[in-house]
């Protein structure tokens, strides 16, 4: 997982050919502000794990702070993304049907009534 999070910040794993990567204050910056937020969810999740809002409310907490952030140091949307701060946007793709209206023509209707008892509510 560490090495996943690692590939994710810095676009590199980890190893000794990389070590250079991860010196570099930019990417430690990265890598603290994900030490961070693994922190809080690690702690988080642990004394208050049974909530449903501890989650969702420790990772709108860090997307709060990320952009408190940006805000304080003057950094705008796009220079933030532009230094792997934020996700890339994910290209345009469309929507495929997976099957076809005309495949209903060919669908086994006869073996459906063996089956109409699967379907109906047991009766205990």
């Amino acid at each position: 997982m560490v090495n996943g999070a690692a590939r994710v910040v810095a676009d590199k794993g980890l190893s000794v050919s990389t070590i250079g990567t991860f010196l570099d204050p930019s990417v430690m910056a990265k890598l603290a502000a994900t030490a961070a937020i693994a922190l809080a969810l690690y702690f988080g999740l642990r004394r208050r794990g049974d909530s449903p809002y501890v989650l969702p409310g420790i990772l709108l907490a860090g997307i709060g702070a990320a952009y408190l952030a940006f805000t304080l140091s003057g950094m705008t949307l796009s220079e933030a993304r532009g230094e792997g701060w934020m996700f890339k946007a994910p290209a345009a793709g469309g929507l495929t049907w997976t099957w076809d209206l005309n495949d209903l023509r060919i669908f086994p209707w006869r073996a459906l009534s063996g089956h109409v008892g699967d379907l109906s509510p047991s009766c205990s």
